[in-house]
């Protein structure tokens, strides 16, 4: 699910990167435009919703100053990949949502960013009601979050306190 424009609208800056796992029906993207956001990147695994995305943000993209891309790959290949990039010291918020009804791969997405240089200002992790069927508990994520030196808290979604949010 998209996150809310309210708790979005907390953690955006004017300029800021987004970076989303599983962008769906780009509702994200179109929210972070809205609040000013400057760069969108985000990835679907499948070339059908990859498209579906593109073709919502299609009117955003005539009318905005961001720039948005959205690959077709899995969450991991796409942020294993950025700690290959040459990246400004922008304000990053990373909205890790990609997951099936039996799995995420937020433990594996949390170990590419770990390897950032430098890490994304705000993570956003999703679906925290849903963690224990994937035997991921809310203590194992806070642990590594911690470890990586970020404060943790929460923001409503679906449910009270669904969103785990990390602030360097």
């Amino acid at each position: 699910m998209s996150i809310s424009r309210e708790v979005l609208a907390k953690y955006i800056k004017p300029g800021c990167q987004v970076i989303e796992t599983g962008a769906r029906w780009g509702m994200t993207a179109i929210k972070a435009s809205d609040l000013g956001a400057g760069d969108y990147l985000g990835c679907e695994t499948s070339e059908r919703h990859k498209a579906i995305a593109m073709e919502m943000l299609a009117e955003v993209l005539a009318r905005s100053q961001m720039t948005f891309y959205i690959s077709k790959k899995d969450s991991v290949q796409l942020l294993g990949n950025i700690v290959n990039q040459v990246r400004t010291p922008v304000h990053t918020v990373v909205f890790l949502d990609a997951h099936t009804e039996k799995h995420s791969p937020v433990l594996d997405e949390l170990e590419c960013i770990s390897k950032w240089d430098p890490l994304p200002d705000v993570i956003l992790i999703d679906d925290l009601r849903c963690m224990p069927a994937w035997n991921i508990s809310s203590s194992s994520l806070r642990q590594i979050l911690e470890w990586m030196g970020y404060r943790i808290g929460s923001e409503h979604g679906i449910e009270p306190n669904d969103i785990m949010v990390a602030q360097l």
